[in-house]
């Protein structure tokens, strides 16, 4: 009888610390902080085979990339519309493609996401071909 109850105390404990990290890593690493936006790459010149990548990147509250999860937005370009061509807007998987057209200048683009509490702002400078 002795060791039908130890195996319950051992079994009990053992649930226990699987709950708790189960909701450590849910809340810790899984769930979605705050967003950033990044642009890859950061220099770009004003050449018509330049493209940029704009996207939203979720944060967790360790300050990493969430995994295995990505994040909507919104992406309205307000400055230099006539210097990129959009290629690709995927909201849902809240990314942007823009290809340069030629013409040297800065591109504004506010971006929303349903994380961010205001949209950001990114400007992205198209640089002349020899600098």
């Amino acid at each position: 009888m002795k060791l039908k109850s130890n195996i319950n105390k051992v079994l009990f404990l053992t649930f226990s610390i699987l709950v708790l990290t189960c909701m450590l890593l849910y809340y810790f690493v899984f769930n979605i902080y705050e967003v950033e936006i990044v642009s890859v790459p950061n220099v770009v010149f004003a050449d018509p085979s330049s493209e940029v990548i704009i996207k939203i990147k979720p944060i967790n509250a360790l300050g990493w990339e969430v995994p295995l999860r990505t994040t909507s937005g919104t992406f309205r370009i307000t400055e230099g519309k006539d210097y990129v061509e959009i290629i690709i807007i995927n909201e849902d998987e809240g990314f942007m493609i823009l290809r340069a057209t030629g013409l040297v200048g800065t591109v504004g683009i506010y971006v929303d996401s349903k994380f961010s509490l205001f949209p950001s702002y990114i400007k992205i400078n198209f640089l002349p071909k020899s600098v």
